[in-house]
């Protein structure tokens, strides 16, 4: 369990095969992020040997946040419960007590998209998120935060705009906001956003954490959420920019792949620390944006099938499934009302379904990834077959 629970300044999102470079730049990185589906999904676990050693180490070496993937807390649906349990055994047992999330969805009836979709920006989408919120955190036992995310494709007409849809959630609860810089900028350029505009539309005493990552153009000049690249040299304004506006104080440079030279991932570390002491104290002047422990409280009632989120549900439903199916997406590409056959929904949300450009390109996406998982679940059995001869 770490005892260095007052995470400052600016670290790097953990990685068990960037052990050994993390322990050299040890007086250079301010704090870890942990992923949690590292340890609650088997076979990222099981795919490092003595990865449980290695995470020990880190946390009685660094202060440590955490920050998940899997939650899906937009789904109307009910939680994911051995998803949720292990996410609350694993802070419990490491002692960590910042933890943050996604303000999205990715699964529904079944099928998982592999990466986030953005709500609808509308008034049902903050009554569903606002009560699901108070449930995880009720469970919990704490506050969290969640993150803004790079919009693949946006809904047609929308109640708010992005900034104006994220701080009435914050203005619904006690939420603090993750906000990824790079997700910003992405979305601002990709949907012809002003992106100080964006930053300045929000809370700043709201927000308690950053994150930094690359971009990449795709063929046909779509900005994406890119985690092997190094940081945007705009991003970098915009992050100046957030530091001045803002109170966050916990700042995470996201690498997920691409790590060599490992020098570059520290020269993004070393300038995003630069500026962050440049504007900040070199320690922390409080402990206010560490989150309290509340009272655990199970009594409070949800109900996923409740009349007044038919729509959003059955909306999502379909999202998914044209994401997953080829053929209901090119049926329902050439007659969209052949969606409430089996999503029925009201004919302002057909329209918004309809109006949702790129799920072609999204659908190629998720192909890739089943295709990357089939062969992360080939490795892990290879390795785990050589494990077991060891012992034979």
């Amino acid at each position: 369990m770490s005892n260095l629970n007052h995470p400052y300044g600016v670290g790097l999102a953990y990685r068990f095969n960037l052990h050994e470079e993390v322990l050299h730049f040890d007086e250079e990185i301010d704090l870890l992020e942990i992923p949690t589906i590292d340890h609650i999904v088997r076979r990222r676990a099981l795919s490092y040997p003595q990865a449980q050693e290695k995470f020990v180490e880190v946390l009685e070496k660094f202060p440590c946040i955490a920050h998940g993937i899997g939650m899906s807390i937009g789904s109307v649906a009910p939680l994911d419960e051995g998803y949720f349990t292990n996410t609350l055994k694993l802070l419990r047992e490491a002692g960590i007590s910042v933890f943050s999330e996604h303000l999205a969805y990715t699964r529904m009836n079944g099928s998982n998209s592999g990466s986030f979709l953005g709500m609808p920006f509308h008034d049902v989408s903050l009554d569903w998120l606002a009560q699901n919120y108070l449930r995880v955190r009720n469970r919990l036992g704490r506050p969290f935060a969640l993150e803004n995310v790079s919009l693949s494709f946006q809904i047609p007409d929308s109640d708010y705009t992005e900034p104006e849809f994220l701080s009435e959630f914050l203005k619904r609860t006690d939420a603090t906001l993750l906000l990824d810089v790079t997700n910003l900028y992405n979305n601002c350029t990709n949907y012809g956003m002003d992106p100080m505009e964006y930053l300045h539309a929000l809370p700043p005493d709201r927000i308690s954490q950053i994150h930094l990552a690359g971009g990449h153009y795709d063929e046909s000049g779509f900005l994406t959420d890119c985690h092997g690249y190094t940081v945007m040299s705009d991003v970098w304004e915009i992050y100046r920019e957030a530091l001045q506006y803002t109170s966050a104080n916990m700042v995470i440079i996201e690498r997920d792949y691409r790590y060599d030279p490992f020098r570059e991932v520290m020269e993004d570390v070393r300038k995003a620390r630069e500026i962050f002491y440049e504007l900040r104290p070199q320690s922390s002047p409080d402990e206010s944006q560490i989150p309290q422990e509340i009272s655990h409280n199970e009594e409070e009632l949800f109900d996923e099938t409740a009349g007044e989120f038919d729509n959003l549900r059955s909306f999502q439903g379909a999202i998914l499934r044209a994401i997953t199916d080829d053929d209901f997406r090119k049926r329902t590409d050439s007659d969209p009302k052949l969606v409430c056959e089996l999503f029925p929904m009201e004919d302002d949300w057909v329209a918004r379904f309809a109006g949702c450009e790129k799920l072609d390109q999204k659908a190629m996406s998720w192909k890739e990834n089943e295709r990357l998982d089939h062969e992360d679940e080939e490795r892990l059995r290879q390795w785990e077959w050589s494990q077991w001869a060891t012992q034979t």
